[in-house]
């Protein structure tokens, strides 16, 4: 059977301190471009031993020291960085195919086995799989891993906090050469057909063979629930021929299986076995969720035939003193406590996100756009849009995918061919998801392209917009951009750099919480939108310098909510909630501005046992009270 073995522990650290000495030799250049004989740090024989040792995952610009020279990003200064790992296969590992995956590495990276260059990552956002099985000692001879990154601004994918650094997972790999299931080769998926209680369930499994010879086999898949056997499936045999693949498609018809739902996230399991010669050799399980929805122009959206308002929330990837490298079970607690707050859809902002997000989101019922980060045709973007998405494609919380954000090319006919060709290749292994985009502006040229036209801000002219396009369903993509501070109840913008979390200040193109649903509430045509942000981020700060960090989140970088967190809570939470903003630390004889902020119907105040009157509330318009403070 294969097997998948973490990577993340046991790694050395440090900084690029010089660039690489110059060779004073024929022979050590003739050497160096040789299989094996790389030198410097890559070699097997470098002294590390003064490096830092460092787990995984680890964002090393996180702990450069701030100062205004590093530039307006966020203030950290960008480097480039080595990491060394050792690690010795025994026996067992004999003849199998062996493999490394990186599924996150910031920014640009050249990746070393045993003295050879074996891969090259121009992308912090795309995980690679790296066949090292010509490479690898086998049978207890020591292997050195090695990684080279570059986080330098001039190697920059987005405008904002990037980090550096291997930030998200390592695995190895083991499989069995002769017939495997390939790297992310699963593609469960099901669709209501007429029949309301019927589903056509379909999984298509790509079989990889890696050895030298033809290879005969033959898959089952198990469909689970809970742990019982609901149904299963035997392909006919197939013939793989040597480093080639194959796709073997199996499925059947499903009567009234269990949904998925933002509401019941139900999780089914489906296990695909690899079978030669009557014997299991690969196996992978991966989870499905029964799903149905779909988008109206006029009447939103629509999940498993009930109409849903999309509650979503932006998110940048980055969290408080990690950076970009978040362990598990943060990245299950940022949505947990946006699932707590009421939302319902979480944006992955401006890129794909990790495979833990998905996760969550699959357990807690919140809905994902996921987003690609270049706007680009060329052949290495290509590329990534086919890791990206069959990688992605198995989360049931994935209902779209999102092709940009705010793209200078968006309105003209360059931006929609762009559109159309990166649209046609996630087609590619995804025919089931709706495509959107981030846009800015009209729905003309990539607009034309896409399921539901997506809107950044834009309030001021979508109703005149939907007026001369009733056709197009539209979904708020990037919305609100309220600042705030968290504790702050009183702006002071010159000296102490704090912004009043009443809710009350917005960007010039943007609006408050408050405003912002009101918008949405009452327009049936508008299917939802997406507060920037969840959380502050580092980077894209609001005042100038010491200020470094953004100011946009319903919660401070660390995740602690501000006053505007509540009053999202209102609008978005169907559950009865109230809360008192400000604190209540004041000086006797003090006049504090006391909002009520809930989603009841009626709010009433008291101070020291004595109500202060009791009146109609929306979410929209809180109560307000004028208090003298007493202790």
């Amino acid at each position: 059977m294969n097997r998948v073995y973490n990577m993340d522990f046991g790694w050395k650290f440090s900084l690029l301190k010089s660039k690489k000495e110059v060779l004073d030799s024929h022979k050590e250049m003739y050497l160096c471009v040789k299989a094996g004989k790389i030198g410097g740090e890559v070699s097997k024989t470098f002294d590390d031993s003064e490096w830092q040792e460092i787990d995984l995952p680890h964002d090393y610009v996180m702990a450069s020291e701030i100062k205004e020279e590093n530039g307006f990003r966020d203030c950290l200064k960008r480097s480039a960085a080595w990491y060394r790992k050792s690690f010795i296969l025994d026996k067992s590992f004999k003849d199998k195919q062996i493999a490394v995956c990186f599924e996150g590495i910031a920014l640009h990276a050249e990746i070393y086995l045993n003295g050879s260059l074996i891969h090259r990552s121009f992308s912090a956002y795309t995980e690679h799989f790296i066949d090292i099985t010509d490479r690898v000692y086998v049978g207890g001879k020591s292997n050195t891993l090695v990684v080279k990154t570059d986080a330098s601004t001039e190697f920059a994918e987005m405008w904002t906090y990037e980090g550096g650094g291997i930030y998200r997972h390592v695995k190895l790999y083991a499989k069995n050469k002769s017939a495997h299931i390939a790297h992310n080769g699963v593609f469960a998926y099901a669709r209501l057909k007429q029949d309301k209680n019927l589903w056509d369930f379909q999984v298509e499994t790509e079989v990889e063979n890696t050895s030298y010879e033809d290879t005969r086999c033959l898959l089952k898949v198990a469909l689970i629930d809970k742990g019982k056997t609901v149904r299963e499936l035997t392909s006919e045999p197939i013939t793989v021929s040597p480093f080639c693949k194959e796709t073997v498609k199996t499925g059947c018809d499903l009567f009234d299986p269990a949904v998925w739902d933002i509401d019941n996230p139900y999780l089914y399991d489906v296990v695909v076995s690899v079978i030669v010669n009557g014997e299991t050799v690969d196996e992978e399980k991966i989870p499905i969720g029964f799903r149905n929805y779909c988008f109206d122009s006029e009447k939103g959206f629509f999940l498993n035939g009930r109409r849903v308002k999309l509650k979503g929330v932006c998110c940048h990837q980055d969290h408080g003193g990690v950076g970009v490298a978040i362990p598990d079970a943060l990245q299950y607690e940022r949505v947990r406590i946006i699932k707590e707050m009421g939302a319902n859809m979480y944006r992955s902002a401006h890129h794909n996100p990790s495979r833990e997000i998905l996760d969550a989101c699959d357990r807690l019922g919140v809905l994902v756009i996921d987003e690609n980060r270049h706007f680009e045709s060329s052949e290495e973007n290509l590329k990534h849009i086919e890791i990206t998405v069959k990688r992605d494609r198995n989360h049931p919380s994935v209902f779209m995918y999102c092709l940009f954000n705010e793209e200078p090319l968006q309105n003209t006919s360059e931006g929609r061919n762009i559109y159309k060709r990166l649209k046609l290749e996630v087609k590619k292994y995804d025919g089931t998801r709706l495509f959107t985009g981030a846009m800015h502006g009209n729905f003309d040229g990539a607009g034309e392209e896409m399921d539901v036209c997506g809107i950044n801000y834009g309030y001021g002219y979508l109703d005149n917009l939907h007026r001369q396009r009733p056709n197009v369903c539209i979904i708020g993509t990037e919305n609100n951009s309220q600042i705030s501070t968290r504790g702050a109840y009183c702006t002071d913008r010159n000296q102490a750099h704090v912004i009043s979390s009443y809710d009350d200040e917005c960007v010039p193109w943007g609006n408050t919480v408050k405003g912002n649903w009101k918008f949405v509430r009452e327009r049936d045509y508008m299917s939802g939108c997406s507060v920037w942000t969840a959380f502050d981020y580092h980077g894209e700060p609001i005042m100038p310098w010491p200020t470094v960090n953004s100011e946009y989140g319903l919660m401070d970088i660390c995740g602690f909510p501000k006053g505007v967190y509540y009053v999202c809570k209102s609008c978005y939470s169907e559950k009865p909630m109230i809360k008192i903003l400000p604190h209540w630390n004041w000086n006797v004889g003090d006049t504090v501005r006391v909002v009520a902020v809930s989603n009841c119907q009626e709010t009433e105040l008291f101070l020291n046992g004595r109500s202060l009157g009791r009146k109609n509330s929306d979410c929209c318009n809180p109560n307000e009270w004028e208090i003298v403070f007493e202790n």
